[in-house]
C-alpha cells in the first residue's frame, strides 16, 4: 500500500528518513525538513541517505501519460530525481539547522538510446549525489531506474540556495495559508478544487492552445490555484518548474504532431535543457512559446520552448528533443 508519508525502517546501508509531510512551521528534524519540499510535490517514499550527499528513494509514478510515452513522463521523473537531489545536497551542509530554499535553476536531463517500455507496475528507484555544495549553490546528479536498474532518465541539476528567512522576507507578497483558507479561484469547479487539494501532481495543468503551425505553438494556462501548487512551498505556493515542463513538453507535443501532420503520434521526450530565471506563483497566469529550431532525424525535433507571466516576464527558457514514435500505437498509459 502507498502511504504519502510513510517513514522507513532503519537499514545498515543507511538512515532512514521522512518522506516530505512535515508540517511548515516544525522544526527541521530530517532532509526533507532542510529543504523547505512537503508532500504531495514530495513523493518520495523510504528515502535512505546512504552518506553525506548520497540519497536513495522509491516512487510510483502519479500522473497518467497521453501522447508520451514511457515508464513515468520525463517532467514527473526531473520533479522527482531533483527533490531527491536537494535532500542530497542538504545532506552535504555543514550546519543541519540551517533551512534553505533549493530553487532549480538549470536541469539537463538525458535518456537512453533505447525506446521506452510501457509501465509494468511497481516503484521505481531514484538515486542522487550532490557534487558540489556551498552555502549559496549545490549541484547534484540523478537517475530514475526500473527496479531492476535500467535507467529511464537521468538528470544534472544546478540550485540557488535561499535561506528560509530571506525568501519569506521577498515573498511574503504570495503567501498562503492553506490549511486556514476556504478561498478558490471562481473558474475552478468544487470537484476539481477537492482533487487539487488531494493531490493536484495526478493531472496536468489545463493549458489552452492559442495556435499552432509546423513552426510554432502558443498555449495559455489561465490562473494557476494554489491548491496547485501544494507542498511547493509550504505557505508560498510556488509554481513548480516540473510542473511548467510538463506543460512545455505538452505543447512541444502538439506541435511535433503538427509538424508530420500526423494525429495522436506518440512521442518521447529524449533530451532537455532547462534554465528558471524567476518563481512564478498561485494567482498567476503563464504563457508557453514554443518555436521549431532543426529536425535531427526523420522523426525528432529540437525546440526552443519559454514560459512567461502574462506581462511578458520570463520564467524559463528551454531547449528540448521531442521524438515521435510512429511505431508505437497509441501512448503507454
Amino acid at each position: 500500500m502507498r502511504i504519502s508519508g510513510d517513514v522507513s525502517p532503519a537499514s545498515s546501508s543507511g538512515a532512514a528518513v521522512e518522506s516530505c509531510t512535515t508540517g511548515p512551521s516544525e522544526a527541521a528534524s530530517s532532509p526533507a525538513d532542510l529543504i523547505e519540499v512537503r508532500g504531495p510535490y514530495c513523493a518520495l517514499q523510504d528515502v535512505v541517505v546512504s552518506r553525506p550527499g548520497s540519497a536513495s528513494a522509491l516512487v510510483w509514478p502519479e500522473q497518467p501519460l497521453v501522447h508520451e510515452i514511457g515508464e513515468i513522463s520525463a517532467a514527473e521523473a526531473g520533479r522527482h530525481m531533483a527533490i531527491l537531489g536537494s535532500i542530497a545536497s542538504a545532506m552535504q551542509q555543514r550546519d543541519q539547522s540551517r533551512r534553505s530554499y533549493y530553487l532549480a535553476t538549470r536541469a539537463i536531463l538525458s535518456t537512453p538510446d533505447e525506446v521506452p517500455r510501457a509501465y509494468s507496475g511497481g516503484p521505481l528507484r531514484v538515486e542522487a549525489h550532490c557534487v558540489e555544495s556551498n552555502l549559496r549553490t549545490a549541484r547534484a546528479e540523478c537517475q530514475i531506474r526500473e527496479a531492476d536498474g535500467r535507467q529511464l532518465f537521468g538528470l544534472q541539476v544546478t540550485y540557488k540556495l535561499v535561506p528560509q528567512k530571506i525568501f519569506q522576507r521577498l515573498f511574503a507578497a504570495h503567501r498562503v495559508d492553506l490549511r486556514r483558507s476556504n478561498a478558490r479561484p471562481a473558474q475552478l469547479p468544487e470537484a476539481l478544487i477537492r482533487q487539487h487539494r488531494k493531490n493536484p501532481y495526478r493531472q496536468r495543468l489545463d493549458a489552452q492552445v492559442i495556435d499552432v503551425d509546423a513552426r510554432r505553438v502558443h498555449a495559455r494556462v489561465a490562473e494557476v490555484a494554489a491548491e496547485a501548487c501544494a507542498g511547493h512551498f509550504p505557505l508560498y505556493p510556488a509554481i513548480p518548474v516540473a510542473v511548467l515542463m510538463e506543460a512545455c513538453a505538452n505543447a512541444g507535443g502538439v506541435l511535433l504532431r503538427r509538424h508530420f501532420d500526423r494525429d495522436g503520434l506518440p512521442y518521447r521526450v529524449r533530451n532537455g535543457d532547462i534554465s528558471a530565471s524567476k518563481l512564478g506563483f498561485a494567482g498567476q497566469a503563464i504563457v508557453i512559446r514554443g518555436e521549431l529550431v532543426e529536425r535531427i532525424s526523420d522523426w525528432a525535433l529540437r525546440m526552443r520552448m519559454c514560459v512567461t507571466l502574462d506581462d511578458g516576464e520570463p520564467l524559463i527558457d528551454s531547449s528540448m528533443t521531442l521524438e515521435g514514435i510512429p511505431s508505437v500505437s497509441g501512448a503507454a498509459v
